[in-house]
């Protein structure tokens, strides 16, 4: 059986994120930007970041996934994208009572923090 359990998801994504930004910046050539699979990941990227001197929005511009409220709310600037939900709902109910193939593409909803 498969279990899932949400905080060790997280927490393992940070420290993974944590890990990666140690990773990448222990090459010679430094990343100037890194985009994570989630907010969770680019969390520990800015930790390290952090930790380490480097400027976050300067140094290197770090970008998630999911438009969490730590990432919304971060004192650094973390670029995300969303799901675009409501619109998504919107559609595919009207595609419901159509019988042609659905071709509708959705695009992301990016959001770029102020540096």
């Amino acid at each position: 059986a498969l279990e899932w359990i949400e905080e060790d998801f997280t927490k393992k994504a940070f420290n993974l994120g944590y890990q990666a930004a140690k990773l990448a910046f222990s090459s010679p050539n430094k990343p100037k930007a890194i985009a994570c699979f989630t907010d969770t990941f680019a969390l520990g990227v800015e930790a390290w970041c952090h930790q380490n001197n480097i400027i976050i929005g300067k140094d290197v511009l770090i970008s998630g996934f999911n438009n969490i409220d730590a990432v919304k709310y971060n004192p650094y600037p973390i670029a995300t994208a969303a799901h675009p939900i409501e619109e998504s709902i919107e559609i595919l109910l009207q595609q419901m009572s159509k019988k042609d193939p659905f071709k509708e593409k959705i695009s992301l909803k990016v959001i770029l923090p102020s540096c």
